[in-house]
C-alpha cells in the first residue's frame, strides 16, 4: 500500500453568530480578526490544487 504525501491544511468553522458581528466591534469580532491575521503566518496561505 502507498502512502499518500500530500499535506493538509487545518480547517477553522466560523459560524456566524449575531448578524451584528458584522458591523459591531467587541470582543468576539475582535477575537476572530486577530485569528484572520494570524492564521496565514501560522499556517501559510492556500494554494490552488496542482494539475
Amino acid at each position: 500500500m502507498e502512502r499518500s504525501t500530500t499535506l493538509l491544511m487545518p480547517a477553522a468553522f466560523l459560524g456566524h453568530g449575531s448578524p451584528m458581528n458584522a458591523i459591531e466591534r467587541n470582543r468576539y469580532t475582535e477575537a476572530w480578526r486577530s485569528f484572520g491575521a494570524t492564521a496565514p503566518t501560522l499556517f501559510g496561505r492556500p494554494r490552488g490544487k496542482k494539475s
